[in-house]
């Protein structure tokens, strides 16, 4: 599937950051928009690279990142992931942005076209040429 034009992407994206994943499902607006989880390392606390994991987008963002808490995650490769990655250290990020729903699309799609290594689903059937679900 080809991606998105670059008209058909936000001409602005205003990200913000939470410092959990528990914390962003608290503090995420319960509106559409997307979102991403990643894995950084730090020098003195500040972000020095972000290995990303997962992006999505959602009609309501507060929500579906409580249903990515690993209790209640339904992606096994993530949940195996956020098993592994939270308990051990707090380096887990959390970034989203509330967008159009059509706009969230378009921005998805183009960054798991863009971001290699992605445990998202619709991401490794593109790379397989399984057809979806």
């Amino acid at each position: 599937m080809p991606g998105p034009t670059p008209k058909q992407l936000p001409p602005r994206v205003n990200w913000q950051r939470a410092a959990s994943l528990a914390r962003g499902a608290d503090a995420a607006p319960s509106r559409s928009g997307i979102y991403a989880l990643g894995r950084a390392t730090h020098t003195r606390t500040l972000p020095q690279l972000i290995s990303w994991v997962y992006v999505g987008i959602s009609r309501d963002i507060r929500r579906r990142l409580k249903n990515h808490l690993p209790h209640a995650e339904r992606n096994p490769e993530l949940r195996k992931w956020l098993n592994t990655v939270l308990p051990r250290d707090q380096r887990l990020e959390v970034w989203y942005a509330p967008l159009p729903l059509d706009q969230a699309r378009a921005l998805e799609r183009y960054l798991i076209q863009s971001i290699p290594n992605l445990l998202n689903i619709q991401h490794n059937r593109s790379q397989t040429n399984d057809p979806p679900a």
